[in-house]
């Protein structure tokens, strides 16, 4: 409801602009994200990033999950998806893009060919949710590059190995995706 939204909103106003603009490519990046997605993304390094963090968990509007490892959650989902739905088409459509690109090469994903199933190192690995991760981010971006190739061959890959695993359910809704 918009009497919702308007209190979020008054949360987040007092936020500086830096903050508020790296919470808006968090809320693309999902529920949870980490600094190393965010840096890869805007070309920021982590120490520059952090601080600007803390505002946001001063603030209450996200909180660590692993500090560590630089990973952070929303406080609640109606701060992400208020974050998420303020955004231009055009720039949700590029921050996906950009997102999937930096797991990509985070992952050593984009070398993987094909459809077929994933090699015995990313089996191994764990790398299904982040063949699932990169199927949704390059599915959102459909529209910015054309980026339906890619969102194709992660879903097939991460539908193929949701297979192998006997997560059929999961698999079914890869396939539907592809």
């Amino acid at each position: 409801p918009q009497s919702v939204r308007e209190a979020i909103g008054l949360r987040l106003h007092p936020l500086h602009l830096p903050c508020h603009h790296l919470l808006q490519l968090a809320s693309v990046i999902g529920r949870t994200f980490d600094v190393e997605t965010l840096a890869r993304v805007t070309g920021t390094a982590h120490t520059q990033l952090v601080p600007t963090l803390d505002r946001a968990v001063t603030a209450q509007i996200i909180t660590p999950l692993l500090v560590a490892a630089g990973q952070y959650r929303f406080a609640h989902m109606l701060f992400r998806d208020t974050l998420y739905a303020d955004l231009p088409t055009e720039q949700r459509l590029r921050w996906h893009r950009q997102i999937g690109e930096a797991l990509e090469e985070r992952w050593g994903c984009q070398d993987t060919p094909g459809y077929g199933p994933l090699s015995d190192a990313m089996s191994t690995t764990g790398t299904e949710p982040i063949l699932a991760v990169l199927s949704w981010h390059f599915f959102e971006a459909m529209g910015s590059h054309n980026e339906g190739a890619k969102a194709l061959r992660y879903a097939v890959q991460a539908g193929v190995h949701a297979t192998a695993m006997l997560a059929h359910e999961e698999a079914t809704l890869h396939y539907q995706r592809a």
